[in-house]
Parts: structure tokens; C-alpha cells; sequence
């Protein structure tokens, strides 16, 4: 008998504002076995890196997570916001300016309101083959957006 272990993936609490009572909670599980990985790329040295503060780095490491393997893309929904609020410390307001710091250090490009595409010249979740596909197809969306 072979028995796979559950892994949870998500986990949601509704709660009454006014009474603080927890009023549903989901959680969610993925019995599917997968690997999952960020790979920081050296090619063009790592000082990106080190140029970022902790929160920053963190942040990073949070959103590769979410990231679309196909193309590095995500869309940053409510329950993903509030997990960062929670799991960093930090106020609604802090996230922005996060958001906007990594804007500006070219670790991610905001496509819409909550859409963004990280840089896969520093990061990427796809196999080394793709990376230079990768690279182009961001530095081509850069530059429709600089225009």
C-alpha cells in the first residue's frame, strides 16, 4: 500500500469584522507530487541582489514562488497580498513601496494593476534552455512599455 502525502498549498479565514468570529476556513491540498524551484542566475553577477534590503529579498523569493513557470508571470491577488502584510510584518502601505522598490531595481515590471512579470535575468523557474528565450521576451516587453 503506497500512501501520498498531502501537501497544503492554500489556506483561507473569513472573519467577521465586526465580532472578530472566525466565520469559514478553507484549506487547500495538492496531492499531485511536483517539484518547485527558483534558481538565482550568476551569469551577469548577483549585485541586484545584494542591492536589495530584506523585505525586498523576501518579496522576491514570494513572488518567483507565485510566478507562471511559462512566462514569469503573475497576478497578485487579495490572499496573496495579505499573506506577504503577514509574513513580512509590515502595513498595506509598506507593500506598494516594496513593489515599487523592485520596479525600480528591474526585478519585476507591473503589466497592469496587479500584474506583474519578474526578470529572469536574475531569476527564473524554467530550464536552462529557456532562460535566454525568457530574457528576450522580458527586455521586448520593457520596451514597449518605456515607449
Amino acid at each position: 500500500m503506497t500512501f501520498m502525502a498531502k501537501k497544503q498549498i492554500r489556506e483561507v479565514t473569513i472573519v467577521d469584522v465586526n465580532t472578530g468570529e472566525e466565520v469559514n476556513r478553507k484549506v487547500m491540498y495538492s496531492e499531485k507530487y511536483t517539484e518547485s524551484f527558483i534558481m538565482l542566475r550568476t551569469t551577469i553577477g548577483i549585485d541586484w541582489y545584494f542591492a536589495l534590503t530584506n523585505n525586498e529579498k523576501n518579496l522576491v523569493l514570494m513572488l518567483h514562488d507565485w510566478a507562471n513557470h511559462l512566462n514569469m508571470r503573475l497576478s497578485l491577488s487579495g490572499w496573496q497580498r495579505e499573506m506577504i502584510i503577514e509574513k513580512l510584518g509590515i502595513k498595506r502601505r509598506m507593500l506598494s513601496v516594496l513593489i515599487r522598490g523592485l520596479e525600480s531595481k528591474d526585478c519585476l515590471l507591473r503589466l497592469g494593476r496587479n500584474d506583474f512579470m519578474l526578470n529572469p535575468e536574475h531569476a527564473f523557474k524554467c530550464s536552462t534552455g529557456e532562460v535566454k528565450t525568457k530574457i528576450g521576451e522580458y527586455r521586448e516587453i520593457k520596451a514597449k512599455l518605456i515607449l
